[in-house]
């Protein structure tokens, strides 16, 4: 799921819930709790009637653990619909669109070689579950979500 596809963040989130396992039951509850409001607030926000502030917008990117690209895009999205004329809207989207082009430049896409540290070999060989789920991520072309390795592993999130 990539949510540069999206044009505000109640579809990219709608689509995140719809995607997870058993259709995201539970999810809209988990994500106001990490949020500190209540489900009524999210359902809110999904059906159009709110909007997420700014800090709450950082905390849903904390929560779908997005990359800073993909937090600024959200953060972006929310300005944009908080947005209260249509020249800040504009500003608002042109800013949606230079990230856009952005986010397909390979960098963002590729992290640099580095080695593991000691500490980090010691944790990683230290159950076969680690190179079971690296094997399994290497494999298909677009790589795989923390949700499809949590449900192919049957791990919590």
């Amino acid at each position: 799921m990539n949510i540069f596809n999206y044009k505000d963040s109640r579809s990219f989130l709608r689509a995140y819930i719809t995607h997870l396992p058993g259709k995201g039951r539970g999810e809209i509850s988990r994500i106001a709790k990490h949020l500190r409001v209540s489900p009524t607030l999210v359902s809110q926000v999904l059906s159009g009637d709110k909007v997420f502030t700014p800090e709450q917008g950082q905390s849903l990117a904390n929560y779908l653990e997005l990359t800073p690209l993909e937090r600024e895009f959200l953060a972006f999205l929310i300005q944009k619909e908080r947005a209260g004329s249509n020249e800040l809207t504009a500003f608002w989207e042109a800013k949606l669109q230079e990230l856009k082009h952005r986010s397909l430049a390979l960098v963002h896409h590729v992290k640099a070689n580095r080695g593991m540290s000691e500490q980090e070999k010691t944790v990683f060989y230290s159950s076969p579950l680690y190179l079971a789920i690296r094997l399994y991520t290497s494999v298909g072309v677009n790589g795989k979500s923390i949700a499809e390795i949590c449900e192919r592993f049957d791990l919590s999130r």
